[in-house]
């Protein structure tokens, strides 16, 4: 775990219960307040609004209210956890200084930091928590996405803000990051196989102009870059955005589901794979092309006993891009 700064003076924020914070909507607008929080989240609407593209699809990544616990602690910092209906969680916590965790239903899960002095979080949204100040001139506020990922977007307020931003992230053995040559980066574990990826960075200035922003890799730490001193229109936003739900993910079917697959084929498969709405559809697709050996695999299970189907599926690194794959597999079962 990275070092917080003692600046802030804020280490212990243990406790608190849980409580429902009231939000004007399910989106980027912030609680009706006169606290400078609030009007840095309404500082950032205003930016977005310059670039609909961006700001349509931000909204539209939004986690689903319903799905997020809130708790306020003692010390006034709140901590959303989200959980999503296929068992992945994301943390957003109550200090600054305390990770964004990420996990998924197969196991695998990323911690991420963010840079700065140790600060609470305060909630500017049923969905998304800011935390301020937390470097010279720099906020950050947190969106949780409906994918359990999260959506960082970095204010600042002047000149004398940093131009790097430092997020650490807590790797396992032989996992690394991995940058694309689209500006994009990946978490991967040693077979290539992507657990996260970020998209490439953009920041705006306060008139809509774009700024120069790109990440570069120190280790185990994505940093990223944004040359705000090219503008005099302050504020500037910029946005690292984890994606971490649809890199990867196993479906389990149950014995009698195997056994439908095997005895009936493609078509109930396919009708299977339908109705799982979370899955992208290149990995529907990938699975209709796959669907022989996949059958294979149901049939083989079907004459054991205690075992099931199970499908792998997630994404690989390259240098180019990422590429979808498919693996069939085999878990031990009830009927």
């Amino acid at each position: 775990m990275p070092d917080a700064d003692e600046d802030g003076g804020v280490t212990d924020f243990d406790g608190g219960e849980s409580t429902n914070i009231e939000p004007e909507d399910n989106g980027l607008v912030p609680l009706e307040s006169d606290s400078s929080i609030a009007e840095i989240a309404r500082t950032i609407e205003d930016i977005l609004r310059t670039v609909p593209s961006i700001e349509d699809e931000i909204k539209g990544s939004l986690a689903d209210p319903s799905q997020i616990s809130s708790t306020v602690n003692d010390d006034g910092g709140v901590t959303l956890l989200l959980n999503s209906f296929g068992g992945a969680t994301l943390t957003l916590p109550a200090v600054s200084s305390h990770s964004i965790s990420m996990s998924n239903d197969d196991g695998t899960d990323l911690t991420l930091w963010l840079p700065g002095q140790t600060v609470r979080s305060q909630a500017i949204s049923d969905v998304a928590l800011a935390y301020e100040e937390v470097l010279t001139s720099t906020h950050i506020v947190a969106y949780a996405k409906s994918d359990t990922a999260v959506r960082l977007l970095v204010a600042i307020d002047s000149s004398d803000a940093p131009t790097e931003f430092h997020f650490p992230l807590d790797l396992e053995d032989q996992e690394a990051i991995k940058a694309l040559e689209d500006g994009r980066v990946a978490v991967v574990d040693g077979d290539n196989r992507v657990i996260a990826f970020v998209n490439a960075p953009w920041a705006y200035d306060s008139s809509g102009n774009q700024i120069p922003s790109n990440f570069r890799i120190e280790g185990n730490s994505l940093v990223l870059e944004v040359d705000h001193h090219q503008t005099t229109n302050y504020p500037v936003i910029a946005d690292p955005d984890f994606n971490w739900g649809i890199t990867s993910g196993t479906i389990y079917f149950s014995r009698y589901e195997t056994e439908e697959i095997a005895i009936f084929g493609a078509s109930t498969l396919m009708g299977y794979i339908a109705v799982l709405t979370a899955i992208p559809t290149i990995f529907s697709t990938l699975i209709g092309l796959l669907a022989l050996t996949i059958l294979a695999w149901a049939l083989t299970a079907y004459y054991k006993s205690n075992t099931c189907l199970k499908i792998r599926i997630g994404l690989s690194w390259s240098w180019t891009g990422f590429n979808p794959f498919v693996n069939p597999g085999h878990y031990q079962c009830q009927r």
